[in-house]
């Protein structure tokens, strides 16, 4: 559903697919915070919800998304800090969080991330 004139709130039954494997809502004008209902999709392994107009922090649920790979949330108006729950996305090599408000130093715990970047 990437690149249309998508708007609104990211829709809450979509956080019922829970054995959904790509969600790519990038590059629409959605608007709000990232959902917590995000944590029910463990089988998650792209989240590309970059290039809207969400606000609001990081849920800490994205700590529930073991299989995740890839993150894109570049180009939204998120804010705070990053959660430390980050840092149990094993799985994760790539992730992009660029030209949002976040704050504060980086979660040690992302130290454990050691696919990242391959």
């Amino acid at each position: 559903m990437f690149e249309n004139q998508l708007t609104g709130s990211i829709a809450r039954r979509l956080f019922i697919l829970t054995e959904l494997i790509i969600l790519d809502l990038a590059f629409n004008n959605f608007e709000g915070a990232i959902p917590t209902r995000i944590g029910n999709l463990g089988s998650l392994r792209v989240l590309a919800l970059n290039n809207n107009k969400l606000d609001g922090s990081l849920p800490t649920e994205v700590g529930n998304l073991g299989d995740l790979r890839v993150l894109l949330l570049n180009e939204n108006s998120l804010e705070g800090t990053l959660p430390t729950e980050f840092g149990e996305l094993d799985r994760l090599s790539i992730s992009v969080l660029n030209d949002n408000n976040f704050r504060g130093s980086i979660p040690t715990e992302m130290g454990n991330l050691a696919n990242m970047g391959e």
